[in-house]
């Protein structure tokens, strides 16, 4: 992806992403559907995306034992903001975060030539975003662990 200039669908300000110039509201850019630049190069995208693999992980673990309560854990779900089909389906971290947060997206963009792709950059009015969906993310991964040591 090229530098461009846009705007911030929250605040105005103009950005430059790709130059990292950009507003507290940019969390990053999603190219070719992956998580990219931005916050996502950083420990809160890392965060979040082991967060996400972590809770796919014990979640698998935890409706495929014996006397799994899955009313009880799709009930869970909703309670934190999470779509129980994603964990079944194993959507990727990208759906995820698209789900969980009222994300507001840049222009989508196209380019040609050896750096060829399309994307769109994310914004949130919560520069914090990324590390709050995280922890949700952990304790829920937590609370299903706990689940699963008294069902066993």
């Amino acid at each position: 992806m090229n530098a461009h200039c846009e705007f911030c669908p929250i605040c105005g300000r103009s950005n430059e992403p790709g130059s990292n110039d950009a507003c507290v509201h940019f969390v990053g850019l999603v190219a070719d559907g992956d998580l990219m630049w931005g916050q996502f190069d950083g420990a809160p995208g890392e965060r979040f995306k082991a967060a996400w693999l972590a809770l796919q992980k014990v979640w698998l673990e935890v409706s495929a034992m014996p006397g799994a309560r899955l009313k009880e854990m799709h009930k869970l779900c909703r309670i934190v903001g999470i779509d129980p089909r994603w964990l079944e389906a194993e959507e990727s971290a990208l759906h995820a975060l698209e789900g969980m947060g009222e994300f507001q997206k840049g222009p989508y963009l196209e380019t040609d030539g050896m750096a060829s792709g399309s994307g769109y950059s994310l914004y949130h009015q919560d520069p914090g975003i990324l590390a709050s969906l995280s922890l949700r993310l952990e304790q829920f991964a937590s609370r299903l662990s706990r689940e699963q040591l008294s069902c066993g």
